[in-house]
C-alpha cells in the first residue's frame, strides 16, 4: 500500500527539513513525498531533494498555471472586487489549496495525507 504525502513549502526551509526527517522517520516501506513548491523565490533545501521519497513539484510548472490566474481574474471582475496587493502570478504564490490539488494530480500513492511542513 502506496502512501502518498503532500507538503505545501512556501518559505520555512528549516521547517521542512524537519517535516520530511519525521515522515522519513514513521518507517513506511511505500511513501512518497511531494513537496509543492509554491513558485516563492526560495529554494526546496539540497538536503530536502537528496533524500530518496521525495518528489519535487513547481507550481510554476504546472501547465494550468495561465488557466488558474485567469479564472482567478474573471472570478474577481464578475464580482467587481479587485486584485489584492503582492498577489497573482509576478513571482507570488498560488496558495496552499492550489498546492495541494497539484499534489494530488501527482500523487502515485493509494492514500493521500496533507501536511503542513510547520
Amino acid at each position: 500500500m502506496k502512501v502518498s504525502v503532500i507538503v505545501p513549502y512556501f518559505k520555512g526551509a528549516s521547517y521542512l527539513e524537519e517535516c520530511v526527517g519525521s515522515i522519513v522517520e514513521q518507517g513506511l516501506r511505500e511513501v512518497e513525498i511531494l513537496i509543492v513548491d509554491d513558485r516563492d523565490g526560495h529554494d526546496v533545501p539540497e538536503s530536502v531533494l537528496a533524500v530518496e521519497q521525495v518528489k519535487h513539484i513547481r507550481l510554476e510548472q504546472e501547465r494550468d498555471a495561465d488557466d488558474f490566474f485567469e479564472q482567478r481574474r474573471r472570478f474577481l471582475a464578475e464580482r467587481g472586487l479587485e486584485e489584492e496587493p503582492g498577489s497573482g502570478e509576478e513571482g507570488h504564490p498560488f496558495g496552499v489549496a492550489a498546492a495541494r490539488n497539484a499534489g494530488v494530480r501527482h500523487a502515485a500513492g493509494e492514500y493521500l495525507y496533507f501536511i503542513d511542513a510547520d
